[in-house]
């Protein structure tokens, strides 16, 4: 999924952290009150608020895996703060405060939330769910914690966080994922702060400034990488050198 306003790119990070798309036309019936759907319904209300506790409760990541909890709390900061200056700029530059809009509504519309709790779940092995709606190949993926709690998959998570690589004295793939989102979270929360501060002229200089800072933790991510390929090239005859 695209976001439509080209002038906040960071925000298609909450979208692209989806396996698939959310919301589209009717679906078939299941039993009312599947705590499947109510799961991803509960999720959908706490991103328009930026409930970091619930957040942090229906996104999965393993029991087992310190990096994916990270990861996950990673991710939660970039919400709450991605929110945090939506509402700044909102009351700062009412007439301009559409630059910084999260897109929500691409995620789900509100209309459309009506129509998940009629969506056909599949209960498989090992405490996965799949939430399918029509029109769609690739379903909503869920997990469900020891706890019994519902969880939403998010590829940005999982499988993209790993344990083993995040135990590398922080010189990992891994590490340099989370970084990446902890940096774009400080960025949002900085301007946000700066926008309540009276400390921009107009919201063009809270985008320009964003957006610096976004470029800077993008490059910091590109080089490590980079670094980290060099590493294993050079490194290659001693064998495989743990992320």
């Amino acid at each position: 999924m695209a976001a439509a306003n080209q002038k906040a790119p960071v925000c298609i990070l909450l979208l692209l952290t989806w396996s698939a798309p959310i919301c589209v036309a009717a679906a078939p019936a299941t039993l009312p009150g599947d705590p499947v759907p109510q799961a991803l319904l509960r999720f959908l209300a706490a991103l328009d608020s930026a409930d970091a506790p619930v957040l942090r409760q229906l996104i999965y990541a393993s029991e087992k895996s310190l990096a994916q909890q990270a990861g996950r709390d990673a991710l939660v900061e970039l919400i709450v703060a991605q929110a945090h200056l939506e509402r700044a700029t909102a009351s700062r530059f009412p007439n301009q405060s559409h630059f910084f809009r999260r897109h929500l509504d691409q995620v789900c519309s509100l209309p459309d939330r009506s129509l998940i709790s009629s969506a056909n779940v599949a209960i498989e092995e090992s405490r996965n769910a799949k939430l399918v709606l029509p029109n769609e190949t690739s379903p909503v993926k869920l997990r469900q914690s020891a706890a019994g709690q519902w969880q939403i998959v998010l590829d940005v998570i999982e499988p993209e966080l790993d344990d083993a690589q995040y135990r590398a004295r922080g010189q990992g793939l891994t590490q340099f994922r989370i970084d990446r989102l902890r940096a774009f979270a400080a960025a949002f929360e900085m301007v946000a702060k700066t926008v309540e501060s009276g400390g921009y002229a107009d919201a063009q200089a809270a985008e320009t400034a964003l957006m610096d800072r976004v470029t800077a933790a993008r490059t910091n991510f590109r080089t490590k990488l980079q670094d980290l390929t060099n590493r294993r090239r050079y490194r290659s005859d001693e064998g495989e050198i743990p992320d």
